[in-house]
């Protein structure tokens, strides 16, 4: 609902118009348009980014897996070469006698100590050659194997141990002794270098298999998850592989280290594994950032929309409002907009025309009160004993309504039904309104009629409905003994009972031809007699307060007290005879 004007005319400021602007059509077109204008690149910038990233996310993982698994695998052989250089030194009565005991594994660690000073090997055993296959196997006891035994060639055999292990043990032959020596490997010890280079933050871990896919090591960390891995032979190109187990995704890659050259075996497979951490924490991250940066860019959008809304379409508002105040009839309405553009060039064309508009109504108005004045007086002028009687009455009508407090639109309307209120009395024949002698009751009741023809005479126009009860009831009595509908009391327009006291008052102090007119002092005898029964006790206390200074006015001094003169432009109206 638009604000009324304030008592300049001006409308005042538009209220929460973050709110109300948001309301309107032009304001909610505008905000989507800066919303989506900004919305959609960034989705779509950030759909785009977040692929890019998460692919380049993905690729820097499984590089550094791979790149892992190959130092990993790297170190595997040094490890190697150290221990077949341990053999050889006991082999040379080099090292000390417990070497030559089942110490067990070594201790589980990461410290770079294992790096340098790790024992390697265990259960070491010297056989003559012919016993050779002891500690060979028999697969492994002949051919290609024997004779890079003979050539002094260190051999790596995959060695099994009870029903489902396996061991790595590493064999050489002392040519001078003519005896075979073994011993297996202590993996954690051999491993200890390439688990720590896997360790990351990522929860990485490390399995040893055989070219097969025989696990000979695992950690623990990752050995259950990386039971459901592919074998390595199904492994990809890359040597990168993506496996989910237990709920987590994870990210492995594998280095072959190919043996056959330097220790006379199939290739050992190398497997480096890491929880989905490494791809999915970055990739968070990046989300983080990414959401953060779309709820800054969503909030200076809003605010940029708001601040530009408010700018440009507060004065739209107001403009609205200010139409819709014109077309409510509020004429009044002036604009102030001092926004410097358009729009106050509009607000300054728009209080032009609401001026102009307010002249031309005014134009109007007096051509319409000017030509009702008009037809009032022809009225009156086809006899000389009414002349002015119409003027007469709807002047002293509006002095009585403002006494009693009436709006000025009302007493506009009780001053143009005044004015009209004896138009019936066209239909009367004027040799009847002269008559001096008494009317018969034919006459009388042509008289009478004059109200019911005067209906039928403005009917027609729908602009006069509002003076059609003044019109047709100015002679209605409070005890029901008026005409031409005998109504009673509150029954009759209130304001018609107005219009019955100014009516009467002024035909029984003008002059007729059946008599002169009579004294301030008689009339009012009249009038307050009435009271009660012909009029309302309210219009007539009202009359008592005026009724002096409107009885020594000067004859069509056109009086109206100044409260209510500012519509009664040039003169004024009223006549009737007493009721018999």
């Amino acid at each position: 609902m638009a604000s009324p004007p304030t008592t300049d005319g001006a409308l005042p400021p538009t209220e929460n118009p973050r709110w109300t602007l948001l309301s309107t059509r032009v304001g909610r077109r505008v905000f989507l348009l800066f919303v989506l204008s900004a919305l959609i690149p960034v989705l779509g910038m950030g759909v785009v980014s977040y692929r890019n990233v998460a692919d380049h996310i993905r690729t820097l993982s499984e590089q550094r897996v791979s790149g892992t698994a190959k130092a990993a695998g790297m170190a595997l052989i040094e490890r190697l070469m150290a221990a077949d250089g341990q053999l050889q030194d006991w082999m040379d009565g080099g090292v000390e006698a417990d070497l030559n005991r089942d110490s067990g594994p070594t201790e589980h660690g990461h410290s770079d100590d294992r790096m340098n000073s790790g024992r390697f090997l265990r259960r070491v055993a010297a056989v003559p050659w012919e016993r050779r296959r002891e500690l060979l196997g028999t697969d492994a006891a002949e051919g290609k194997v024997a004779s890079r035994l003979a050539l002094g060639e260190p051999q790596l055999v995959v060695h099994p141990e009870g029903r489902d292990a396996v061991v790595l043990r590493l064999v050489r032959l002392d040519s001078g002794k003519n005896t075979v020596y073994g011993a297996d490997l202590v993996l954690d010890s051999v491993l200890a270098a390439s688990r720590i280079y896997a360790e990351t933050q990522y929860g990485a871990g490390i399995c040893l298999l055989t070219g097969s896919g025989v696990r000979l090591s695992c950690d623990p960390a990752i050995e259950s998850s990386f039971a459901s891995a592919s074998r390595p032979e199904e492994l990809t190109r890359r040597g990168i592989w993506l496996w989910e187990a237990g709920g987590q995704d994870y990210l492995g890659g594998y280095w072959t280290a190919f043996l056959s050259a330097s220790f006379g075996a199939d290739p050992l497979v190398l497997a480096v594994a890491e929880g989905g951490d490494g791809l999915r924490v970055p990739a968070q991250a990046f989300s983080s950032a990414f959401l953060l940066a779309v709820a800054l860019c969503m909030a200076v959008v809003l605010a940029s929309s708001t601040l530009l809304i408010r700018r440009n379409l507060s004065p739209l508002e107001r403009l609205k409002d200010a139409a819709q105040s014109l077309g409510r009839g509020q004429y009044e309405t002036r604009l102030e907009i001092d926004s410097g553009d358009e729009f106050e060039e509009l607000a300054g064309a728009f209080n032009g025309m609401a001026r102009r508009l307010v002249d031309q109504i005014g134009e109007l108005h007096a051509l319409h009160v000017a030509t009702i004045r008009a037809l009032s007086r022809a009225i009156d002028a086809s006899s000389h004993w009414t002349r002015g009687h119409s003027e007469r009455v709807a002047e002293l009508s509006v002095a009585i309504g403002g006494e009693m407090g009436l709006p000025v639109d009302d007493l506009e309307l009780i001053y143009r039904g005044g004015l009209l209120h004896d138009v019936g009395k066209i239909g009367v024949p004027t040799h009847i309104l002269d008559k001096a002698a008494s009317l018969t009751d034919e006459e009388f009741d042509l008289v009478r009629a004059h109200p019911v023809i005067g209906i039928r005479i403005l009917e027609p126009v729908a602009q006069l409905a509002p003076l059609l009860p003044m019109v047709r009831s100015h002679h209605e009595r409070m005890d029901g003994q008026g005409y031409p509908d005998g109504l009673t009391g509150d029954a009759t327009h209130p304001f018609a009972r107005i219009m019955a006291v100014a009516d009467v008052w002024d035909a029984i102090t003008s002059d007729r031809p059946y008599r002169e007119a009579m004294s301030f002092d008689r009339a009012w005898e009249v009038i307050a007699l009435g009271a009660g029964t012909h009029f309302d006790p309210q219009v007539v206390a009202a009359f008592e307060t005026i009724s002096r200074d409107w009885y020594r006015r000067p004859a069509a001094s056109g009086f109206v007290p100044a409260d209510y003169a500012s519509f009664v432009r040039e003169g004024q109206h009223a006549d009737d005879l007493l009721p018999a």
